[in-house]
């Protein structure tokens, strides 16, 4: 079974061995379409993650696959790749040679190859390339999402930045979902990323299970308790949100 949680282009086939193909869903083209289809459910449940784990020291038992923060917290862990300090280059856990890691902590990087390979994304199948240490976020919203997880750790060892995605069950459970969290996630991701608003926004009310209206300039999402409404300009950038508890 595919490890990615209800990815566009991937279906459950009854042999678990097999890699799921396109069953008649679009597949995301670009990692800026992987971005809008995850960043939003991802970056609400980053926020919880962020205020369970605090300023602990964190460490990683690559054999294990593990990640503990202080003596508090032990969750599983998947190492999706690291940035490079002095060569300022992203390397993916997969092509990661040299550090010997096992495959059982890079099987989400794996995973995240072999959809590159298949629907022509380079920035997911090639192993290493220059990159900006301030966007590893982006990689680290597209991982999370994909695979439903926790959250995400940026780990800084010195020399470099590790992007991990975690679980814990201890982190969804502070979740609410009146609705408003949506809201609230929206307003710091526009503030924080480049994206095409629109997107974004029409994947993550599905993805919250909201029935959704959409046209070019306004998306109304509802559910029993709570009416969404967003305006955008001809850009796909929000211009105004509100909402309603029905």
């Amino acid at each position: 079974m595919s490890l990615f949680k209800k990815l566009p282009g991937q279906e459950e086939k009854s042999n678990p061995e097999e890699s799921a193909k396109p069953q008649g869903i679009i597949p995301c083209k670009s990692e800026t379409e992987l971005f809008e289809m995850y960043g939003g459910p991802a970056f609400e449940k980053q926020l919880l993650f962020n205020k369970l784990i605090g300023q602990y020291n964190w460490n990683v038992d690559t054999k294990k696959g593990e990640i503990t923060f202080g003596t508090q917290f032990r969750f599983p862990v998947q190492i999706i790749g690291t940035f490079s300090q002095s060569s300022g280059t992203w390397l993916w856990a997969w092509a990661n040679t040299q550090s010997a890691l096992p495959d059982v902590i890079t099987k989400q990087a794996s995973e995240l190859k072999k959809y590159g390979d298949d629907n022509g994304i380079e920035f997911l199948s090639k192993g290493e390339f220059p990159f900006a240490k301030d966007k590893l976020q982006f990689i680290a919203l597209i991982a999370s999402g994909a695979f439903g997880c926790s959250g995400y750790y940026l780990g800084n060892y010195g020399s470099g930045t590790m992007v991990a995605t975690i679980t814990s069950p201890e982190a969804e459970s502070q979740a609410k979902y009146d609705g408003t969290e949506i809201i609230e996630t929206t307003r710091v991701l526009i503030s924080n990323f480049s994206f095409n608003h629109h997107e974004l926004v029409k994947h993550y009310l599905k993805a919250k299970g909201f029935d959704i209206e959409v046209g070019d300039n306004h998306i109304t999402g509802a559910t029993k308790k709570i009416k969404i409404n967003m305006d955008f300009d001809s850009s796909g950038r929000i211009t105004g949100m509100n909402y309603n508890f029905i």
